[in-house]
């Protein structure tokens, strides 16, 4: 056997054990979905969180499913000053989800806020593209915010824009809570 037939013959066996090795994207042990979006090409995005054992550590997690099959699943890095959080909501535009990130920054609820961030991802593969924080510029003060689960709270709005709307509180004030509508410019930046 010559030089090039010994090459090809290795390409070949490296080809044929890569396809053997690539297993079906799996969801992880601990996870739990909080809603389902309907995505191009009659797939579904779905969005929830993962835990550990004890259902601790929770972290976003969002699989592309066709109905029987899982495309692909990734489980979202904690947003900056988190300590948990959980992905509610996911919308597509052009070749990208968008996934609303809700973020505890402690664990225990008397002394947590809740943050909200917008995580990119490629819709094909599930490649977080970028993550950006969803300021509540207007809003003076500690506050802690909350978007309902409703599909209406977290829409793309224009090619160009994702409209988030929900409530907060103020952590001086915790009885009252106020309207909030934010407008994030997409795609987000990198």
């Amino acid at each position: 056997m010559n030089h090039l037939h010994i090459a090809l013959a290795a390409s070949f066996a490296i080809a044929s054990l890569s396809g053997v090795a690539q297993a079906a994207p799996t969801l992880p042990a601990h996870h739990r979905d909080y809603a389902t979006a309907p995505i191009d090409g009659s797939r579904q995005c779905k969005v929830g969180i993962t835990t550990d054992a004890d259902g601790m550590h929770a972290k976003g997690l969002v699989y592309v499913t066709d109905g029987k099959t899982i495309t692909w699943s990734t489980t979202l890095k904690l947003p900056e000053f988190t300590e948990q959080a959980r992905a509610t909501h996911c919308v597509q535009s052009g070749k990208s989800l968008y996934v609303l990130v809700q973020g505890d920054t402690n664990t225990a609820p008397s002394l947590s806020q809740t943050l909200m961030n917008v995580a990119q991802l490629d819709a094909a593969t599930g490649k977080v593209q970028a993550m950006e924080y969803v300021d509540l510029a207007d809003v003076k003060g500690a506050f802690s915010a909350s978007v309902d689960t409703d599909a209406s709270h977290f829409r793309v709005t224009t090619p160009e824009t994702i409209e988030v709307t929900g409530k907060y509180v103020l952590t001086d004030a915790p009885d009252a809570s106020h309207d909030f509508t934010v407008t994030v410019t997409i795609p987000l930046a990198k």
